[in-house]
């Protein structure tokens, strides 16, 4: 799970619901394999709840059912936690969707700045993550790579990899 000043993602919301509207509008979203037909149906609805007033572990619980048992992989078929994929999925959206907002603050109010940080524990976090933490990047085209990475959270356009696993995320500078 990640941590994030709660107060400061409620002023948020706002964007995060613009953003998600708009990957829904134009089918820019994330399929995740690991999410069942029936949770797909859903995951719009429960998305926007997130972003309304919800938090990403209540997101995680909420798509658990939904998560398939088995996974293709080049190896065969394997056993999928369910708990452990519905969490990452919901650290992934939610955490994409609030470093977007971040963004889009940044741009609208504030330097144009934002600024990486580790907002999820890893046990072993990648070399590559480390040396991003307190880097700053241009927020409009930070943006812009984001929005591109929402349907392709593996496609890392955007210097930060704050997508599905990362542990990374996005904040604002004044």
């Amino acid at each position: 799970m990640f941590e994030y000043d709660r107060a400061r993602v409620d002023e948020l919301r706002p964007q995060m619901i613009e953003e998600y509207l708009s990957d829904v509008a134009s089918q820019n979203r994330f399929r995740s394999s690991r999410l069942s037909s029936a949770g797909w149906a859903q995951l719009a609805e429960l998305v926007l709840e997130a972003c309304q007033s919800r938090d990403e572990l209540w997101l995680a619980r909420s798509l658990e059912p939904f998560i398939v048992s088995h996974e293709q992989t080049s190896k065969g078929t394997r056993k999928v936690n369910a708990t452990s994929a519905a969490t990452m999925l919901a650290d992934g959206i939610l955490n994409s969707l609030i470093c977007r907002a971040e963004c889009i603050d940044s741009i609208e109010n504030r330097s144009g700045k934002v600024v990486a940080y580790r907002a999820g524990s890893r046990r072993e976090p990648r070399a590559e993550s480390r040396f991003l933490i307190g880097q700053r990047f241009d927020a409009a085209q930070t943006l812009v790579d984001l929005r591109a990475d929402a349907s392709d959270p593996g496609g890392n356009r955007s210097p930060v990899p704050v997508g599905l696993n990362s542990g990374l995320s996005l904040k604002a500078l004044d």
